[in-house]
């Protein structure tokens, strides 16, 4: 798969209140932007994980992990566009942390009631009934805030019996302990990057990796903004009444958050709305399409789909008409190159552990005089191309200023062939110091001599 060919986008929004837009956007956009793509010699792919984990990962605790490993994929694979918001007036499901480093666990300790922390810490003795939900993991290192890693990670453990119900597992698991963690947590001096998975929705976190971190956003991100106006074009969390009749049953609750007596959650309505504003303001409101329906208290109005549906592919054609146009001013070579730099990427963004390996490698890169060539030997799919992805990554990191060239056989069509592969590399290292095409009788020669 090359690549530089591909536009993949992630969707990201809360579930129940945005059907009927990824609905639509599945049946009458994405075909029309994959077509358009197509005929361009690029292939689109939107991926939309609302519908897509299954329930084994579910059960698994892994939803999260799942979408953010995607989102991260889709920033590598695709750097313009790689990812539309839809915000509505839903905060959305809030999700307990699939993964607690110990230094942050020990911490959280001192916080928080002893009851809570039985129903926190995994027991050898435990009975179903009387759980603890994070055991500790000492095959993973964590890095500390100074940059060193050590071993101890909780991880959430997989929901099973009775708690493979939702329902159940909310109430009895998942809400009370999200309540103490995030209590705890505000004790907590803690980065931002750290302490978003303590009680931020789904969509928050995803925005935060796939949007926030990133000062160059609004490149790649498009947002669309939806807000329930009742039949006067009034926003419903404005009037301050009830959006619903027919109790806590009724259809308004897949449009926003209730709390535990049935009512409408003011407090996640100002986090929604703060969210909003954030995403605004990082991304730049030209980046972001606002558009009103009408609730009228039994059923979500839709004659605000058509257009909504036409700017979205309107938007989403722009932004990939952009990526193409400067892609294409590109030259080859330099193509080649930030493709293999964006592969070397995604192989080692999930890259952890072996740091005896790295630093091995770091001190033959960066020693005066190498003995001779360093190989990289073991069994196929061990992960050695993920241990030079890293081991690439780490030497940039230490020393910025070090020309580094990294080829993945495969990632091109033209790295499978020795003679194309050695051209091109070739070409990179004349190109940075000067010299304006190979010495293709030396690569020739290397060939020669290689077989």
């Amino acid at each position: 798969m090359e690549y530089h060919h591909q536009i993949r986008v992630f969707i990201s929004s809360p579930f129940s209140d945005f059907q009927i837009e990824r609905q639509a956007l599945q049946e009458r956009v994405f075909p029309r932007v994959r077509d358009y793509c197509e005929a361009l010699g690029w292939r689109f792919q939107a991926i939309d994980l609302r519908w897509g984990v299954s329930q084994e990962a579910g059960l698994d605790q892994r939803t999260m992990r799942i979408c953010l490993d995607e989102i991260e994929r889709c920033r590598t694979i695709s750097p313009r566009p790689n990812l539309i918001v839809l915000l509505g007036d839903r905060y959305g499901w809030r999700p307990l942390p699939e993964e607690i480093p110990a230094f942050e666990f020990d911490e959280i300790r001192r916080w928080i009631e002893p009851a809570e922390l039985d129903l926190m810490e995994w027991r050898a003795d435990q009975t179903l009934d009387a759980k603890g939900w994070y055991r500790r993991d000492d095959n993973a290192l964590v890095r500390r805030p100074g940059g060193r890693f050590e071993p101890g990670m909780y991880l959430l453990q997989p929901r099973s019996g009775p708690f493979e119900n939702f329902d159940f597992w909310e109430s009895r698991v998942e809400k009370p302990l999200l309540q103490a963690l995030v209590s705890a947590s505000r004790t907590m001096k803690l980065s931002e990057a750290a302490r978003i998975k303590y009680g931020a929705s789904a969509t928050e976190q995803e925005i935060y990796y796939g949007a926030f971190r990133d000062p160059q956003a609004a490149e790649h991100v498009l947002a669309f903004h939806r807000t329930l106006v009742d039949e006067k074009g009034r926003p419903w969390f404005e009037t301050g009444e009830h959006p619903g009749r027919g109790g806590p049953d009724a259809g308004w609750r897949n449009m926003f958050d209730a709390d535990e007596e049935g009512c409408p959650d003011w407090e996640a309505a100002r986090r929604v709305g703060d969210l909003k504003a954030r995403l605004r303001e990082h991304i730049g409101p030209e980046s972001v399409y606002e558009y009103e329906a009408v609730w009228d208290r039994d059923k979500l109005r839709t004659d605000w789909l058509e257009p909504f549906c036409r700017e979205v592919e309107k938007r989403l054609e722009s932004s990939i008409q952009s990526r193409i146009d400067r892609y294409e001013e590109i030259s080859p070579n330099l193509r080649g190159s930030r493709t293999h730099q964006a592969v070397g990427r995604e192989l080692g963004s999930s890259f952890v552990g072996r740091e005896n390996h790295l630093e091995r490698l770091d001190r033959y890169l960066t020693s005066v005089s190498p003995t001779g060539p360093l190989a990289v030997m073991g069994a196929e799919g061990c992960g050695k191309s993920a241990l030079l992805a890293a081991g690439a990554e780490s030497l940039r990191r230490r020393h910025p200023r070090t020309f580094v060239v990294e080829r993945f056989i495969g990632a091109t069509p033209e790295s499978t062939l020795l003679t194309a592969l050695l051209e091109d590399l070739c070409d990179e290292i004349g190109a940075h110091y000067g010299e304006s095409q190979a010495p293709v009788s030396g690569v020739h020669e290397a060939v020669r001599l290689l077989a």
